[in-house]
């Protein structure tokens, strides 16, 4: 009987689990947030892609056992604002921000960025000492939706 039980319930769920089309998947992507957050852990970015809306705001929270450095292949000119310290510097067309501590800690963009998508990387280190020597790298993605002409 609970076998059958098991069987059934694994069954309905996925059945639930598939939709219309299949796939789970649905012919859309989701909306942008106004506010998203980026896990970094030892093993991977959660989400690996984030999708803001325009005007949406992203933080980075850092799980990992190592200090991260998020890196952005983004200009300062990419974002709304027109200063972008003190957590994060201008690098010709790169971001970077400042080591972001392990255990919890997180960096805010400091303002929204521009529509359009931007590749980012995560530098995982030993510490504030050993921020050249790369233990792990994750690469993740950022689409910042177009204004909606209303």
């Amino acid at each position: 009987m609970f076998r059958t039980t098991v069987v059934l319930s694994c069954a309905l769920l996925a059945t639930a689990c598939a939709g219309a089309g299949g796939s789970g998947e649905s012919a859309q992507s989701p909306p942008g947030r106004q506010h998203a957050f980026v896990r970094v852990s030892n093993t991977a970015l959660s989400p690996e892609t984030t999708t803001l809306a325009a005007g949406g705001r992203l933080s980075f929270v850092n799980t990992s056992s190592y200090t991260a450095v998020v890196i952005l292949q983004a200009a300062a000119s990419d974002f709304e604002c027109t200063r972008l310290g003190p957590a994060f510097q201008a690098e010709g067309n790169r971001v970077r921000s400042q080591p972001i501590s392990d255990n919890g800690n997180r960096a805010a963009l400091p303002c929204p960025m521009k529509p359009g998508s931007y590749d980012y990387g995560v530098q995982l280190s030993g510490g504030l000492y050993d921020i050249g020597n790369l233990h792990l790298e994750h690469r993740g993605r950022i689409h910042v939706e177009a204004r909606q002409n209303r």
